[in-house]
């Protein structure tokens, strides 16, 4: 067995061995068309390096290169040039599934976007899936510009440096920096995020004051697509494409333990107007290790909008009219941790009832989402509103009404039953207790978090109180005269 053993360790000091020395000895500018091609699926733009390429493995993984491009799809897609980029891993938050990168450094960086006929900037689309496991614990920015360019006049800020940390790309983040304002001025600014939830990510903005400009604070949410479980998706496929043209769009999901998943949903062009479409999830969420994908179609009409989807071998329309259907139900089960089968409705209709999946002349994209599965959340407190409502909120997802308090009234509040410690029992003087919600049936309204004061009338009360003084002071001298009289009676008598 000790021998095993020696081997075993010769074998894993030679593994390492190999790790440390074999990136030295590779040239990696040679393998630029690989490096870019991964680079551009993971990020979903065109990336292109023209500068030197250095990449490592142990002991801290990081990439190196030289001068680079990312292009958003589009002619007036943003774009972002840099003179020279490092990122490092780290590697203990990837043996946990997350994705954490312990220092990004740009220098040089020029973001270039493009402004349109309407003054709005054209910014690419996020993709959310799998926000929640990737973040940095360090992001530099040096030397940096933002350049906003198309139908009106340009602007140029420059001059830009960050530091900033984001443990999770949907929060919560901080960020410091300066840029050069009016006169070549610094312009000091921070900006910090909360985690994302369903009004948004809540954000906070203060601008240090400068020689010709006062301080200020900005508070607000950015509302960016949250893809999770049970979502409705609002996305576009190209109307321009041909036939065995696919798209992938992947979605958060989470199970009844609150284990994430990331769902795939993949488009395919089958023919003019037609695309079938795959939902999976990885083969490792599965007990079996097999992952099977669930399949059907969607069909659109001339004008783009999603007419029908196909199931079973079942057409039924979309819509909102009896025989319409708004969903497509998913359903998943024998999942690896133990939870249980993971049911969901896949919507097909907006709030206003029309589809919100449609084919156009445009590169594919999921644009939005809703929301109501979330990660394990803990206990934090809850509200009483002036009807009633119990409102629970907790430290992730959306606040939750578990229930309503009543009030009740008698016809004879004086004939109740007392039971001490504040509670009360019908009776028959009293009457049957009518029942209702605050606010209603002549009912009063509820206040949370409110002390009851005194709901006395002090100045009756003190009048009242003077008055009965009077009257015992009046009374007490009568008994004293009767007591006098009485004794100088009796002395007579003697």
């Amino acid at each position: 067995m000790r021998y095993v053993l020696t081997i075993v360790a010769v074998a894993l000091v030679a593994v390492m061995c190999v790790a440390l020395v074999a990136p030295f000895l590779i040239d990696w500018s040679a393998q630029r068309g690989e490096i870019e091609a991964r680079l551009s699926a993971i990020t979903g733009a065109d990336v292109s390096l023209t500068g030197p390429v250095e990449l490592r493995v142990l002991p801290t993984p990081y990439l190196a290169v030289g001068e680079g491009l990312v292009s958003a799809p589009g002619p007036d897609g943003a774009k972002l040039s840099f003179a020279s980029a490092r990122l490092e891993l780290a590697l203990v938050k990837l043996a946990s599934g997350q994705i954490r990168f312990s220092d990004i450094r740009l220098d040089k960086p020029v973001l270039t976007l493009t402004r349109g006929p309407d003054g709005a900037l054209k910014l690419p689309p996020i993709q959310m899936a799998g926000l929640h496991s990737t973040g940095f614990d360090r992001l530099s920015v040096s030397d940096g510009r933002v350049k906003i360019v198309g139908a009106r006049a340009g602007t140029e800020i420059s001059g830009v440096e960050i530091d900033a940390a984001a443990p999770s790309l949907d929060g919560p983040a901080r960020l410091n920096g300066q840029f050069s304002g009016p006169d070549n001025a610094s312009v000091a600014f921070r900006l910090a995020s909360e985690k994302s939830g369903p009004a948004g990510t809540p954000l906070r903005l203060s601008v240090d004051a400068g020689p010709s400009w006062p301080a200020a604070e900005f508070d607000g949410a950015l509302v960016v697509p949250e893809c999770q479980r049970a979502g409705r998706g609002a996305g576009s496929s190209p109307a321009t494409t041909t036939a065995g043209s696919s798209f992938p769009g992947q979605i958060t999901v989470y199970d009844s333990l609150g284990v994430p998943h990331i769902a795939t949903i993949t488009f395919t062009e089958t023919a003019a107007n037609t695309w079938n479409y795959s939902a999976a999830l990885p083969a490792a969420d599965f007990a079996s290790g097999v992952s099977t994908p669930i399949s059907g179609s969607l069909a659109f009409d001339s004008n783009g909008n999603l007419a029908s989807i196909t199931s079973g071998g079942v057409t039924t329309p979309v819509g909102t009219a009896a025989g319409d259907t708004g969903s497509i139900p998913l359903a998943f089960t024998g999942l690896a941790d133990g939870a249980s089968d993971l049911n969901m409705n896949w919507n097909l209709l907006g709030s206003n009832g029309s589809p919100t999946i449609n084919q156009v002349s445009a590169t594919s994209a999921v644009s939005a989402s809703t929301q109501n599965g979330f990660a394990p959340g803990q206990y934090e407190g809850f509200t009483i509103g002036s009807d009633g409502t119990v409102t629970v909120t907790y430290s992730k997802g959306p606040a939750q009404t578990v229930g309503q308090l009543a009030l009740a009234n008698v016809t004879n509040v004086q004939g109740l039953e007392k039971l001490g410690n504040g509670d009360y029992a019908t009776t028959l003087a009293s009457g049957n207790a009518s029942i209702s919600t605050s606010g209603s049936a002549g009912l009063g309204t509820m206040q949370d978090a409110a002390l009851e004061g005194s709901n006395v009338n002090i100045s009756a009360e003190f009048s009242d109180l003077i008055i009965a003084q009077r009257a015992f002071e009046a009374n007490s001298k009568a008994v004293t005269t009767f007591d006098t009289v009485t004794q100088e009676t009796i002395n007579m008598i003697h």
